[in-house]
């Protein structure tokens, strides 16, 4: 089985990555959907505009307008999932 994305990376490499954006729509590879695909999802980034003067940003899960969540990645493909979907889809 192969080892998923952040048990990939090195102790060394993760002090140097930067956990949030407050950009999320200037990355590159963004798709408004949930991509199809068997690979491994992981959350690369967070984002939280609130506060800022920002439009808001379209959650691929709900398809409504967010100004705070994560980045998603799924096979090379970005997709934002907000804060209250992330919420909602929680097992915790």
């Amino acid at each position: 089985m192969a080892k998923k994305y952040w048990e990939s990376v090195s102790e060394d490499h993760l002090l140097t990555v930067d956990l949030t954006t407050d950009d999320p729509e200037k990355l590159e590879n963004l798709t408004l959907t949930v991509p199809d695909g068997t690979e491994e999802p992981f959350v690369e980034y967070g984002y939280n505009l609130k506060g800022l003067e920002r439009e808001k940003v379209r959650c691929a899960h709900c398809n409504q307008p967010h100004l705070a969540g994560v980045v998603v990645n799924k096979g090379g493909l970005r997709f934002f999932w907000s804060d209250t979907s992330a919420a909602r889809t929680s097992t915790a």
